[in-house]
């Protein structure tokens, strides 16, 4: 299932184009934040920063912000992480074992007051 939010875009942190050998490790973290366009809004501005660690401790770093509608927030961050991963070589079949215990906590949010989103666009 696809999220009905839109990329707007996003900046890439790598430290190299993909993982090499991911099949001996790697890990990911997230955080988001977001935020109604106005009162009552039914649309959201969602930023996304997900990190992803190799087995030889490079880290790759992607931050994207997404426009649309509230209700697949939950979706887009799930999206937004498998396509990191994704992107990053590792693998379909180590993404849908790394995806598998994929979960949303209050661990994972930031407030937006004490969040730049600005940081985006300057990267």
């Amino acid at each position: 299932m696809k999220s009905q939010l839109k990329l707007q875009g996003k900046v890439d942190l790598h430290p190299q184009p993909e993982i090499e050998e991911s099949i001996r490790g790697v890990e990911y973290d997230f955080f988001y934040t977001g935020k109604r366009q106005a009162l009552r809004s039914p649309v959201i501005e969602l930023h996304i920063t997900s990190t992803v660690c190799d087995w030889a401790e490079n880290v790759y770093i992607r931050k994207a912000w997404y426009m649309g509608h509230k209700d697949q927030w939950k979706q887009c961050i799930e999206d937004h992480v498998r396509q990191h991963l994704l992107d990053l070589s590792a693998g379909h079949m180590l993404v849908m074992r790394l995806m598998q215990d994929f979960e949303i906590g209050e661990k994972h949010f930031k407030e937006w007051d004490k969040y730049n989103p600005n940081h985006f666009r300057t990267a």
